[in-house]
């Protein structure tokens, strides 16, 4: 058994292993990626350092996750839904991640020196490229651009439930950040600061983990840690 070093079941995502989730008033066990691992090995460490995280996809139980792993950060959120969170250290949004416009005008409103930001959102190519090209010039040095659940690109993934067909786009999120690890560069059309973006990457390390409830992969599930110079 992993002995991770912080208690991630506390909290009802799947980046634990197994967590509690209330339904109906009735508590039901559920089994996660275990992400937690993955976050513990790059940020453990330095998360009381960590002032600002933005996280992609939000929901109350991230919160209150992000909220306790980093006691001293702000934490902003982007969704179409609004979670309806009130905390002094939490800041909401209702962006669309594969709007621009919406990108740009919050760091325009935010400020582009955030020490993470978590990709959680759609899971999609398009959208993850998009969210990529405009977030990671707004991380500071020595921080993190990170994508969770590559794993719903997967061909395999097509009868799962969050499975996006490759659209808009010249290649998945997989053929994007192996062009980047083997090359140092992309050719990925939505990738609009290519140069500047990838003179900035200092280490991509790809983290796996468990398949939850998606057992019929043969790989299991990925999460990214793009680590920016």
């Amino acid at each position: 058994m992993y002995n991770y070093k912080f208690n991630w079941s506390l909290f009802q995502t799947d980046k634990a292993d197994i967590f509690f989730r209330n339904v109906n008033n009735e508590k039901r066990i559920e089994i996660g990626h275990g992400y937690g691992r993955a976050y513990d090995k790059h940020l453990f460490e330095n998360r009381e350092n960590v002032k600002k995280i933005l996280e992609i996809g939000t929901r109350i139980g991230s919160i209150s996750l992000w909220l306790n792993y980093f006691p001293n950060a702000t934490v902003y959120g982007i969704d179409l839904v609004n979670p309806n969170v009130e905390h002094e250290r939490f800041i909401f949004e209702e962006i669309d991640q594969s709007d621009r416009e919406e990108l740009k005008n919050f760091f325009k409103k935010h400020g582009n020196d955030f020490d993470i930001i978590i990709d959680d959102g759609l899971h999609a190519a398009f959208e993850q490229q998009i969210t990529f090209d405009e977030c990671f010039l707004n991380i500071n040095p020595g921080g993190y651009f990170i994508i969770e659940d590559m794993h719903c690109q997967r061909d395999e993934e097509k009868n799962g439930p969050h499975y996006r067909a490759t659209i808009d786009t010249n290649m998945n999120t997989y053929q994007m950040i192996n062009e980047m690890i083997n090359t140092k560069t992309t050719t990925c059309s939505i990738i609009s600061n290519k140069e500047k973006i990838c003179s900035n990457i200092k280490n991509i390390n790809i983290e796996y983990a468990r398949n939850c409830r998606w057992i019929t992969m043969s790989v299991p599930s990925e999460i990214i840690f793009i680590k920016k110079t």
